[in-house]
């Protein structure tokens, strides 16, 4: 991963890992339906000073399980990637088939590590009953390292593809010796049945979505789908509890990606009149990653590094973070 200030290329094989990042997990199955879907996702927020001067950090990390129906394998998918005042890189990729309870990731990974004993990465995760996680990777070239506090979680039932579990608690983050805090959205997506992902792997189950650090003030989730049966929820998570309300998006400046020509938007305005809200947003920097053929119409995962600024109740706040943005 680039220091800040560097202009070196990525690595050769971490753009291999970019374009498998949705490929690898899945792919069909002659004959068995997909019978559970689980998707972790964990958000880190923070930033730092520097002689060079302040950075904002965005680091998602995801981990992704599909247990096929007839119990013959889980598709696992561990990923993480890092971006600083816009500037994306990956972290690690790691993906296999093994045979283990989806919903128990502790057990899931430790299965997975068992399986590759010998290798030269170290991997280590655990997440507590209270939803603290401990996150360990290290690999030839990358250290990173993830510690947060307990998360209290809410629950929403909303969402029609499944529950839908968030939470914000506080995080430190280490990577390739640079330490920052910070906070950490967590998310709990499960869902079921054999939709749950297309070949390419794009169809996740899940709508687009912001994770914002509003400074001075909470963090800031926003679920805004495109489809008319989609999932739209704004909720204001921090030290005084949560509050959430509806949620309304709207693009601009949309351009077409030069690759499968679909419309990619570089700002975003939001609103949610029941928690009096309303921002603007722009892009900072960008990682696409395209489905199957990389044609005209084929499948597009963007997460878009983003800043601005959001009001609530009048009051403004500067705002940096995530914006997942998929187009199957």
């Amino acid at each position: 991963m680039r220091r800040p200030g560097s202009t070196a290329r990525p690595r050769r094989r971490h753009a291999l890992h970019a374009l498998l990042v949705l490929l690898a997990l899945g792919l069909p199955h002659p004959g068995v339906e997909a019978a559970s879907f689980h998707r972790d996702q964990l958000i880190f927020l923070g930033r730092y000073d520097t002689f060079l001067g302040a950075y904002r950090i965005v680091i998602p990390v995801v981990f992704q399980r599909q247990a096929w129906a007839d119990g013959s394998r889980v598709d696992f998918e561990y990923k993480a990637w890092a971006a600083w005042n816009g500037r994306w890189e990956p972290v690690l990729y790691e993906t296999g088939a093994l045979r283990a309870d989806p919903a128990d990731l502790n057990a899931l990974v430790a299965e997975y590590v068992r399986a590759r004993r010998g290798s030269d990465r170290e991997i280590a995760v655990q997440r507590t009953a209270d939803h603290a996680f401990m996150l360990r990777y290290r690999a030839p070239r990358t250290e990173f390292t993830l510690t947060t506090g307990p998360i209290p979680l809410s629950v929403t039932d909303d969402d029609p593809q499944g529950a839908h579990a968030y939470g914000v608690g506080e995080a430190t983050a280490a990577l390739n010796g640079r330490t920052v805090r910070g906070r950490v959205l967590y998310e709990q997506l499960p869902r079921r049945g054999a939709r749950a992902l297309d070949q390419s792997g794009v169809r996740l189950g899940q709508s687009d979505f912001m994770v914002l650090a509003l400074e001075g003030g909470p963090v800031l989730l926003v679920n805004h789908a495109r489809q008319a049966r989609g999932f739209m929820l704004a909720a204001l998570l921090g030290d005084g509890g949560r509050r959430a309300g509806d949620a309304a998006v709207q693009w601009g400046e949309a351009r077409p990606d030069p690759l499968t020509g679909r419309p990619v938007p570089q700002r975003w305005a939001l609103r949610s009149p029941g928690l009096g809200l309303a921002g603007e947003l722009r892009e900072w920097g960008r990682n696409i990653t395209r489905g199957s053929g990389a044609g005209p119409g084929a499948p597009l995962y963007g997460m878009f590094m983003v800043r601005g600024e959001v009001r609530v109740q009048g009051r403004p706040h500067p705002a940096f973070g995530l914006n997942a943005h998929v187009q199957d």
